[in-house]
């Protein structure tokens, strides 16, 4: 199998006056991403920095972030992802903790408060991107790393790949780089008129990179984007109305936003001509509801395609392709397709782990390659049902939630208000974690051992959905 390096490499050399990023309406040629990526790589070499080397980069949907991501994984080292959209304290609390030789980032976030500060005490040393692929270079004051108790490297690993938080505390995964690679050629492979041993070569059409990097899925999007040749067009961030200017310029006929973002678009009322390029859309990341996907298809008559995934699998492993929608839509509703090859799966007794008959509903575990684990079943912790067909799915009971938050109050404190609590949130969480209704309660209701009764919890809240 190439390598994800070689083949990096490869198409980067194709053709360095050719377009290659769309960012803020201009365009960017694969010479420039290189460029960048061999200052990045040069930075590297001046501090020692070898293959395995964890290397963090400090993530945003911008040109010369992504490139420096290019860079960690062409030169087979370990990208450690840092969400650039933590609240300082938070941020700076992780780049103390990681303990990492170095840190690629552009000067927005070096310059934001204690950033360096907590470089410095953590004994990092920093690569600056100084403008969008305009170069690297180390930062003076931090050309060599200090600390000592740096973790220099994580032996196989290409990513440590930070969660989003949405069902846990977020936590970094160790992606394999075999393992990772393994599902990436594998990807490449469904587009039609691909396989994964095909050469370098540029390919025609741009596509719309809204996702997050932050994110494996969009990460991923990413990636396979540009090391499969072909140019994209890279939102900084999703709104429907720079998402749809993006469409009726570049007119794909794939494209794709996380279901929040569809109902956005629906809502928008988009004309359907602006659309009409469009056969399919994307979309993973979070619970579909199934009524998104019918009212895409009555009005635009464009197929909704689930993936079903998680930073943990190296991305998907499940989803529906366009063959399976126009056989299955209406009778699979709420399904996210079957899996994808080199995934097997089943659905478990959640006491014993038996393995239920199809139809039932149990614990989802899988295999693949693609997992990293020697070959051993996954265990998950969703619910799942396996149809006759092979088509997988449960309705989801987090469909339609929000974060809300009750609150006790100390004796003798004075209770604050909505929009202090709000504020006090926007601080310290991620935009999406920021409850949307606040209620002061004596306290909340309560198991017989005094825990927490979640489902009396959120009776508190009936109409926050």
């Amino acid at each position: 199998m190439t390598a994800f390096s070689d083949l990096l490499n490869g198409v980067l050399a194709l053709d360095p006056a050719a377009d290659v990023i769309e960012f803020h309406n201009t365009w960017y040629t694969w010479g420039q991403l290189a460029g960048t990526i061999a200052a990045v790589r040069g930075a590297f070499r001046q501090l020692g920095l070898g293959q395995d080397a964890r290397v963090g980069v400090l993530l945003r949907n911008r040109p010369s972030a992504f490139a420096a991501v290019l860079a960690v994984v062409s030169e087979d080292a370990c990208m450690v992802s840092i969400n650039s959209l933590l609240p300082d304290d938070r941020l700076l609390q992780d780049l103390r903790d990681l303990k990492l030789p170095v840190v690629v980032a552009e000067q927005d976030d070096l310059a934001r408060p204690g950033v360096l500060d907590a470089l410095r005490d953590a004994g990092t040393a920093v690569v600056q991107l100084p403008g969008i692929l305009d170069g690297a270079s180390l930062l003076p004051g931090f050309d060599v790393t200090t600390g000592l108790d740096i973790r220099a490297t994580e032996p196989g690993v290409i990513i440590e790949m930070l969660t989003s938080g949405t069902t846990g505390a977020p936590k970094r995964i160790p992606l394999k780089r075999n393992a990772f690679q393994t599902s990436f050629f594998s990807a490449l492979s469904y587009e039609k008129g691909r396989r994964s041993d095909d050469p370098p070569k540029l390919r025609s059409g741009t596509q719309i990179l809204s996702n997050p990097l932050t994110h494996i899925g969009g990460l991923w999007g990413a990636l396979t984007c540009i090391v499969g040749g072909r140019k994209a067009c890279l939102l900084e961030k999703f709104t429907v109305p720079i998402w749809r200017d993006a469409i009726v310029r570049h007119r794909p006929k794939v494209a794709g936003a996380v279901p929040a973002g569809l109902r956005m678009i629906l809502d928008a009322d988009i004309p359907r001509e602006d659309l009409a390029s469009l056969t399919a859309l994307r979309t993973g990341a979070a619970p579909l509801d199934p009524a998104i996907t019918a009212e895409f298809w009555e009005r635009y008559r464009i197929p909704v395609l689930q993936n079903y995934g998680a930073t943990e699998f190296s991305g998907s492993v499940a989803g529906w392709t366009l063959p399976d929608f126009k056989t299955h839509h209406h009778d699979k509703v709420g399904s996210v397709g079957r899996f994808q090859p080199g995934v097997v799966g089943r659905v478990v007794d959640p006491e014993t782990r038996a393995e239920l008959p199809r139809g039932e509903e149990g614990v989802l575990e899988m295999k693949a390659a693609q997992f990293g684990n020697g070959g051993e079943w996954m265990r998950t912790t969703d619910r799942a049902v396996i149809d006759a067909d092979g088509f997988l799915g449960i309705p989801d009971r987090r469909l339609g939630a929000v974060p809300v938050a009750a609150i006790m109050l100390k004796s003798g404190a004075a209770e604050p208000s909505a929009a202090e609590l709000a504020a006090f949130a926007r601080e310290r969480l991620l935009p999406y974690q920021v409850p949307v209704r606040f209620l002061v309660v004596s306290d909340v209701p309560r198991t017989g051992s005094m825990k927490p009764a979640l489902p009396g919890v959120r009776a508190l809240f009936p109409d926050a959905a």
